[in-house]
Formats: structure tokens, sequence, C-alpha cells
């Protein structure tokens, strides 16, 4: 009888190539009379839509990215878009990612091995469309891991310090140089890591859309960046008014309500 191949893209965050490989597939679904071949599928599309000297690293990129997309689902769920944006602090989703490190782990390394096959395919001067937009994907994927990595590894390093606040160089050592530090830390790589996100979100977008929306999809960008700058603030804060040997309060009580 056929199929609706279909997507969508009215929350304003969805990018149209990114779907290609995906809409390729339920077309030959929807046409041929066999069952798909899942394993040798990344790599038929590939040599189709791209020049035979970067198809194969272009295949083994869409490979890396599927493993990375289901390892985030374990975590996330099905609707990971939705899920990219929650508070990785929230009760519910701490305690998925707390007992999920390794996963998130295997997240961020299939999404940097897909990075590096798309920035090897656009060396080869492949597709600067698709390949930069499949690119993007791959660093989604990699910031998720690292944002939803955070809130367990904070808390494991708070943990670490004891119920006193250590002395000034254990402080520094195991926690303000690591997390709150304004030149390089865990927070400040966040931020750094979702405003250039920010950025070539907006150029993606307007490779493949008109300017309408972009204004208000970059919001939730923003809104992002803003809250890991206000707990790197509340940590930066804290450190400056505590003292040597004062009790340490619950690590919750220094973290934003959003």
């Amino acid at each position: 009888m056929g199929i609706i191949n279909t997507i969508w893209t009215d929350d304003r965050q969805m990018l149209m190539c990114m779907t290609w490989p995906g809409m390729a597939y339920g077309a030959a679904a929807g046409w041929q009379s066999t069952p798909i071949d899942r394993k040798g599928f990344f790599s038929d599309y590939s040599h189709l839509m791209y020049p035979r000297t970067i198809a194969p690293e272009v295949a083994a990129a869409l490979d890396d990215l599927t493993a990375s997309e289901l390892a985030a689902q374990k975590v996330l769920g099905d609707e990971s878009m939705v899920s990219f944006w929650v508070n990785p602090f929230d009760s519910a989703m701490y305690k998925k990612c707390a007992a999920n490190q390794g996963v998130l782990k295997q997240t961020r390394l299939q999404a940097e091995d897909a990075e590096e096959h798309l920035d090897r395919a656009l060396s080869l001067v492949g597709d600067p469309v698709t390949i930069s937009n499949l690119l993007f994907g791959a660093e989604l994927l990699d910031y998720a891991g690292q944002k939803f990595q955070t809130a367990p590894e904070l808390s494991a390093l708070w943990r670490g310090l004891g119920a006193r606040r250590p002395k000034d160089e254990v402080w520094w050592n195991e926690w303000d140089s690591q997390v709150s530090y304004q030149d390089h830390s865990r927070l400040i790589d966040l931020m750094d890591a979702v405003t250039e996100l920010r950025r070539t979100y907006q150029k993606e977008w307007l490779a493949e859309y008109t300017q309408y929306r972009l204004d208000s999809a970059p919001t939730r960008w923003d809104a992002e960046a803003d809250y890991w700058r206000k707990l790197q603030v509340r940590f930066v804060n804290f450190s400056k008014r505590s003292h040597e040997g004062e009790s340490l309060p619950a690590l919750e009580t220094l973290i934003p309500k959003e």
C-alpha cells in the first residue's frame, strides 16, 4: 500500500540535511520488495550521494552517529532532541546520568569518531552543505554527553572534599581549578561549547532555511549558556566567601533552579 515518509520541523530545531539518510531509508523501504540491508545501508547511501573518495568516510560517520544517538537515547529517552535541553541536575535526569556514566562516555566517543570521519571528508572537498550539517549533529551529541556527564562528576568532586572546606591548595586543585576557574574548567568548557554550537546552528539554518523564525530559535542556546554562567558565578562567589575548615553545604543548595 505504500508509506508516508514524514519528518517534522515545527519545533524550530530540526535541520533538514541531517534527515536525508533517514528519508532515503524510508523511501527504499517503501519501494523495494526485499528487506533493507541495515548493515550495508549507509555504505550504499554514501556511495550514491558522495564522490568515491569520501563515501567511506561519510558511511563510517553515519554508523558512528547512529551508535552515538542510540547510546544517548538510553539516558535521554527516544525524544532526545527534547531531552537535550533538560537541566542535568533535575532529580529524575540526574539519577539516569549517574547510573549511565559509561553510556554517556560511549555517546561522546562515537560522536567524536564521527567528527574525525566528517572532518576528513570535508578536507577531501566533499559536499560542504550536507557534511557540515552532519558534523554539527556529531558536535551536538558530543555536547549532550559532556553536559549530562557533568552533574554526577561535580557531585563526586564535591563529596571528595569532605564535610568541611579543605586547605586552600586542596580546594584549588580539587574544586576551583577543575569546576569554575574562569579561563578553563568544566563549566567554562560547557559555556564555550554551547555558544560555539549556537553560532554553527545559525550558519546551518541559513544554509537551508530562510531567516523566518531564526531570531527566536537560538533563545534556547542563550538560556543554556546563561545557566552554566550562573552556576559558575555561584561557585566562584561561594569560594570567595567561605573559608578553610567551615562546613560545606549540600551541593544542591548552590545549583540555580532554572
